[in-house]
């Protein structure tokens, strides 16, 4: 399902939902093997519905997740959007535990906001490098590893 006027809209936390950062076209698949793809070069695509959350594109930093089914219900869903936007910056996945709650997110998010900062220092050379050899993301100084956030091997931070 294409959405416009997305943002007036209330989005239903079970349904897959993704929006192509190319071309603006929001995209929600409403059951499972319920497969989108947006009409631009980028093919942004979902499916899932209610089940899980696959998603893609050519270029996956212009894919930006909406809602994962998956996601802790009781975590309002702009902390965990904030969370997935961040992780992703970083070229990583956001996997928070269905226990999860509003304060554990938030301050995981806050950690990836120091994350983000960190790793706009670190040359892009030494980048792939870190993130083959797991200590990627960068973590501000005397801080412990993120459990809800994993590294992606081979995807590129933005």
């Amino acid at each position: 399902m294409l959405a416009q006027g997305f943002e007036h809209m209330m989005l239903d936390r079970r349904l897959s939902t993704v929006r192509c950062l190319a071309c603006g076209t929001v995209l929600v698949s409403r059951h499972v093997h319920d497969y989108r793809v947006c009409g631009c070069p980028q093919e942004t695509m979902v499916d899932g519905g209610r089940s899980y959350l696959r998603w893609g594109g050519v270029d996956v930093r212009l894919v930006e997740i909406l809602v994962d089914p998956t996601w802790p219900s009781l975590v309002t869903l702009e902390l965990l959007q904030e969370a997935a936007r961040l992780a992703m910056e970083l070229g990583c996945r956001f996997e928070p535990p269905k226990d999860a709650t509003d304060g554990a997110v938030a301050a995981v998010a806050l950690r990836l906001r120091g994350c983000v900062a960190t790793a706009n220092e670190v040359p892009e050379a030494a980048r792939e490098a870190l993130i083959g050899s797991g200590e990627w993301p960068p973590l501000p100084p005397n801080e412990l590893p993120l459990a809800m956030v994993r590294p992606i091997p081979g995807r590129r931070p933005r």
